[in-house]
């Protein structure tokens, strides 16, 4: 879609101009005027973070990490999309979550992801995606760093924190010191595997998976 509405461009012609032209193009699908039904911002901010991450991917293999990437903070979100979904009542996790051998069957890296989620309420992809070198498990007060990376931006300037470990999450991160590589960068795997264990054994409700 970049190459039908800015040009075929080599890598090294790609410039902000270019991103800008192309994330202001999605915002008018995003915000259309002809009737026509408006599209996510979660959608959009997906084809955006590839872009990014193909860019940064491409120098990186090239030897020139340090290149600046087009495709920096250009994303919309949902800023609306979690008003209307409920979040997991304290007793409905105790109650339902914490049985025990209940993810049986389940991917070992899922499972400690849902209960690394469960006390320090970081989206899926924010764990997904955590480098080893983020999770300080040896400090007086272990903790994660939610950062950005040159591929990959967070949704917000306040999305940039540093969440401290306790209880389950603590033995969850323990037990994952190196993150889970088998869902980096693979949001949408994560998210398939978790409502589909969520489905299973009924624990479907509206779950917190974001970008």
């Amino acid at each position: 879609m970049f190459i039908k509405v800015v040009d075929d461009l080599p890598m090294h012609k790609i410039n902000r101009d270019h991103a800008r032209k192309f994330y202001n193009w999605w915002s008018g699908r995003l915000r259309p005027t002809d009737g026509s039904k408006p599209l996510s911002g979660n959608s959009v901010d997906r084809d955006l973070g590839n872009l990014r991450k193909l860019f940064c991917e491409y120098w990186k293999y090239e030897g020139d990490e340090n290149r600046q990437n087009p495709f920096r903070n250009l994303n919309f979100g949902n800023g609306n999309s979690l008003k209307d979904i409920p979040h997991f009542e304290d007793e409905f996790v105790r109650s339902r979550f914490l049985i025990p051998d209940i993810f049986d069957g389940l991917n070992n890296e899922a499972v400690l992801l849902v209960y690394a989620m469960i006390k320090t309420g970081c989206r899926p992809s924010e764990l997904a995606n955590i480098l080893p070198e983020n999770i300080v498990l040896d400090d007086d007060v272990p903790h994660l760093r939610i950062k950005a990376t040159r591929a990959r931006q967070l949704k917000t300037v306040s999305s940039v924190r540093d969440i401290p470990l306790v209880g389950v999450s603590l033995d969850a991160m323990k037990r994952a010191p190196n993150g889970f590589p088998h869902y980096r960068d693979k949001g949408n795997l994560l998210s398939a595997s978790l409502m589909n264990a969520f489905r299973t054994r009924k624990l479907n409700r509206p779950l917190f998976v974001g970008g």
